[in-house]
């Protein structure tokens, strides 16, 4: 799916540059700010497999403990975002071949948005 609305790219601060970016972020983008504030507390305290659905770059990955197990997915589409994320897995955007129950976790941030039937 091609979109016209290009965000503005939200890496993950593993690079002087990007953590300043991301410093940058926390201070002048409020959506930014309280993902990054909640998903940090929340995150601390989980164990076992987080599933990230859209996780484009996988800019929250850094903020799950040691004791998890971090699985990010998203579209082939997401290329058109620039995101060069390579330790994905692709999915065709509505059917994730995982077992049921076989993650603790599911994050799922700034995706629905982007997604035409959110309700599947």
């Amino acid at each position: 799916m091609a979109e016209d609305f290009q965000p503005i790219r939200n890496d993950p601060p593993n690079s002087l540059f990007l953590k300043l970016k991301f410093l940058f972020r926390l201070i002048f983008d409020f959506q930014t700010f309280t993902l990054y504030k909640d998903l940090r507390k929340f995150l601390k305290q989980k164990s076992g497999k987080i599933l990230d659905i859209g996780c484009g770059n996988s800019p929250y990955e850094h903020l799950v403990n040691a004791q998890c197990e971090y699985i990010g997915i998203d579209i082939e589409g997401q290329k058109d975002f620039k995101y060069d994320n390579k330790k994905i897995s692709y999915f065709d955007g509505e059917n994730i071949s995982m077992p049921d129950e076989s993650v603790s976790v599911i994050l799922c941030t700034e995706v629905l948005e982007h997604v035409p039937r959110p309700e599947k």
